[in-house]
């Protein structure tokens, strides 16, 4: 069997160990004249505390909420009652419609009520031959069905008018065919879908209406922002003294490469409006691991790792950090510091040529 000498071992074991002795941070060098020309600021640490982030977004009023009013019948916009933002209550006339159809409507209505009118006095004379024995029961039995038929009928003509805006029994106006569109519940219009003097199909969008009720923050979030939220994380206002709590957050990616963050408004909801722009703070919470904060513009990557250049007298040192979470201004981090600590903000990039130089 082949022997190795110990001494060719020597040097592969004193490879593996340099790493581990060069974990200490060793003082990079600078002086205050040479901090002066690389323009180094430091800034000084801090207990970490609850992280807050900021995240643009808008009211809107949840998919339940709302109610689309749309044509009952084909024809002309001649009137739109109601605009953005007014408040409605249920059965108000919001536009009118001129509409042939409702003129068909009219009149099949109408011969309705004389097959129905004709239909009961059939029966009332075939009742009354039948008590006399004149005609055969069978005879008032298809009569009697004859006016049920009738009622069906007149029933389907007046659902028909109803549907209309036109009260089934009002007098045909001159000039007839104008039917009113009501809203169906109280609420706030949201938005106008169509404009006067349209020509529309029937079943044609008008308005958006809101109900009244709860309303919800649409916050957008960056990916990486949306890793850090989860449902019930508190979101306020402070401008407007609202609260609100996450409910959902987005499952994929919009086309402005954000995701959507959903928030119950739980106090302040009558204070805002929907379609309101704000710029809501989401709190993350603190991260158990996380003992510092500090700012993000201290931090740095080098050789794979997050680090934060600590000065001390006359230079330096490179601290490995690990980040627990973000905010919109710091980092709350894991590392060797202490409370009087001050790390540097600027010249980060020359601080890393110093410190890979200074690497053994």
């Amino acid at each position: 069997m082949a022997r190795f000498p110990l001494h060719c071992l020597a040097g592969p074991l004193l490879a593996l160990a340099l790493p581990c002795l060069a974990a200490e941070p060793r003082l990079i060098a600078i002086d205050a004249v040479q901090q002066a020309a690389l323009g180094l600021r430091h800034a000084p640490v801090a207990m970490a505390r609850e992280a807050v982030i900021s995240l643009p977004g808008s009211v809107v009023v949840p998919p339940a909420r709302q109610v689309v009013v749309a044509t009952p019948l084909p024809g002309l916009l001649t009137e739109l009652t109601v605009s953005v933002g007014d408040r409605v209550r249920a059965g108000e006339v919001l536009a009118r419609l001129s509409s042939p159809a409702l003129l068909e409507l009219q009149r099949s209505y109408t011969a309705a009520q004389a097959q129905h009118a004709l239909a009961a006095d059939a029966l009332a004379r075939d009742q009354r031959l039948h008590d006399e024995g004149v005609i055969a029961q069978a005879r008032l039995i298809a009569s009697r069905s004859r006016l049920q038929e009738a009622q069906a009928l007149l029933d389907e003509r007046r659902g028909q008018l109803r549907l209309a805006g036109v009260a089934p029994d009002a007098p045909t106006q001159p000039g007839g065919g104008l039917a009113s569109v009501a809203a169906p519940v109280a609420g706030v219009v949201l938005e106008t879908l169509a404009a006067r003097g349209e020509r529309l199909e029937a079943a044609a969008p008008l308005l958006r209406l809101a109900q009244p009720g709860e309303l919800w923050l649409e916050l957008q979030a960056t990916p990486e922002r949306a890793a850090q939220i989860a449902p019930g994380q508190r979101v306020s206002w402070p401008e407007r003294e609202l609260r609100a709590r996450v409910i959902s957050v987005g499952a994929a990616v919009g086309a402005g490469q954000t995701v959507s963050v959903r928030a119950l408004i739980e106090q302040g909801a009558a204070r805002v409006r929907p379609g309101e722009l704000l710029q809501a703070r989401l709190s993350l919470g603190l991260p158990r691991q996380a003992a510092w904060r500090v700012p993000l513009a201290a931090l740095a990557r080098l050789g794979g790792r997050d680090l934060v250049f600590a000065m001390r007298p006359g230079g330096v040192i490179a601290l490995p950090v690990t980040v627990h979470g973000r905010d919109d201004e710091s980092a709350m981090v894991e590392a060797a510091l202490n409370a009087q600590d001050r790390v540097a903000v600027s010249a980060i990039a020359a601080l890393k040529a110093l410190a890979a130089e200074a690497a053994p």
